[in-house]
């Protein structure tokens, strides 16, 4: 009766501890027919011997299971489309599963996937979360080019072992239509690096332009690629440059349509932002869509600028550690939220130094200061009434290290917060009934 079996699948509630099973023997002699298997909810250390037989075998599913080692003869299921092993106690997969040339959906632990060598010969596989490159032939860039199939995020670790840069063409990202995200990141802290290779090899890894997420990490090339300097990545939405410290200009960002967030992390010799940045913007509206913006230890950044007009629809700033960066330029009147935290920027003592760059702040909603005793010490000085009129808006505050019922700008504003979280400012240790006034509208201390 069980000679056409197709489907064999266990369930139990989740709140319910592995199962244990003991499927009778004449199922599993039965299982030549069987197209899906899932052993998921069992409590099971090997893969029963009598799955060799399950030669049309579409989907198996082991998750969760106390599987350690997988037979030889998985690679004899041909057929198979979909193997789930994520939760299992896998150290390595067999070398058989190479012969699995019918698999698109392989969900492992990233460190096994990572073990898998010559994987181009899985040609239609779908996702493949990350690639570690090698200098062996099994592992290098060359075969990411042999899966077009390729869809979701795709991580690309360690670069710097590609030995030509011809190679990084042929894994032929610019072909990958269904890839949303992509991370390409080399090895951090290299010495003796061929600033000329890096350049043609990030020039090779251009990716289609349906991307709408793109990582660069520990780069070393000097200036941006090509496509970079254009308007290839039309959909991108989310752009993320850390660690590339001989980046010493930054590419026209602003001409790229989608983009909503921009993050900048570690940019060691980037000392301005300047007009290059916006691109050429008598043929555009540069950063038309852009709404988040982080400057993340960007130790050598001192000039920031722009002439009003760009970032129109910016309504997030986050500036941490950026000790050089002396003011920030006119804020737009769309932003709602800023946050300086670290070091901040830099802000001198001087008490008559005005504070222009916070004059159009008429929008911001939310002011988070963390850690900036200089620019504390700066809201503490006498200031302007053009300066207090420009946090009409402010509703949620968040600051440590401040003296905070003592500084006019902040007080004139906290009878409209409804939200104060206050960290490490010793020298408050009551509120009286003179500040009961301050706090009309607070909703949460």
């Amino acid at each position: 009766p069980y000679m056409n079996l197709r489907t064999l699948i266990f369930f139990t509630s989740r709140m319910v501890a592995p199962i244990n099973i003991s499927i009778p023997q004449v199922v599993l002699d039965n299982l030549q027919s069987l197209r899906v298997l899932d052993l998921s909810p069992c409590k099971i250390d090997r893969l029963p011997d009598s799955i060799r037989q399950c030669v049309h075998l579409r989907y198996l599913n082991i998750s969760s299971t106390a599987i350690n080692m997988l037979p030889e003869y998985l690679g004899k299921l041909y057929h198979l489309q979909v193997l789930n092993l994520s939760g299992c106690r896998l150290e390595k997969l067999p070398s058989s599963i190479n012969n699995l040339v019918s698999l698109r959906h392989l969900t492992a632990a990233n460190q096994i996937l990572s073990t898998i060598t010559d994987i181009g010969s899985l040609r239609y596989l779908q996702r493949l979360p990350i690639f570690k490159v090698t200098s062996e032939e099994t592992n290098s860039i060359i075969q990411l080019g042999y899966l077009q199939e390729l869809r979701g995020s795709l991580h690309i670790r360690n670069l710097e072992n590609i030995d030509a840069p011809d190679e990084a063409k042929e894994a032929m990202l610019c072909k990958k239509v269904n890839l949303t995200m992509l991370q390409l990141m080399w090895a951090p802290a290299r010495d003796l690096v061929n600033s000329d290779k890096e350049a043609e090899v990030l020039e090779y890894l251009q990716p289609h332009p349906n991307l709408k997420r793109l990582d660069i990490i520990g780069w070393m090339g000097v200036k941006a690629p090509s496509w970079l300097e254009s308007k290839w990545l039309i959909n991108l939405e989310l752009i993320f440059l850390s660690g590339c410290n001989a980046w010493e200009q930054l590419p026209p960002l602003g001409q790229l349509p989608s983009v909503r967030t921009i993050w900048l992390q570690r940019l060691k010799t980037v000392r301005q932002i300047g007009l290059e940045v916006y691109g050429n913007r008598s043929s555009h509206v540069a950063f038309q869509s852009l709404e988040e913006l982080v400057l993340d230890d960007m130790q050598e950044l001192n000039e920031w600028s722009w002439t009003g007009q760009e970032m129109m629809n910016l309504r997030n700033i986050v500036i941490k550690d950026c000790q050089k960066l002396k003011e920030l330029p006119p804020l737009p009147p769309s932003l709602t939220e800023l946050t300086i935290a670290k070091k901040g920027f830099w802000v001198p003592y001087h008490h008559d130094v005005k504070m222009t760059q916070l004059t159009t702040v008429t929008t911001v909603s939310s002011l988070c200061i963390f850690n900036c005793p200089k620019l504390l010490a700066r809201f503490s000085s006498p200031v302007t009434n053009g300066v207090v009129e420009s946090f009409q808006s402010l509703r949620s505050l968040i600051v440590d290290h401040m003296r905070i019922l003592t500084c006019p700008l902040l007080r004139e504003r906290l009878e409209h917060i409804e939200n104060l979280d206050i960290q490490d400012c010793s020298e408050i240790t009551t509120f009286t009934a003179d500040n009961e006034d301050v706090f009309l509208h607070l909703r949460s201390l």
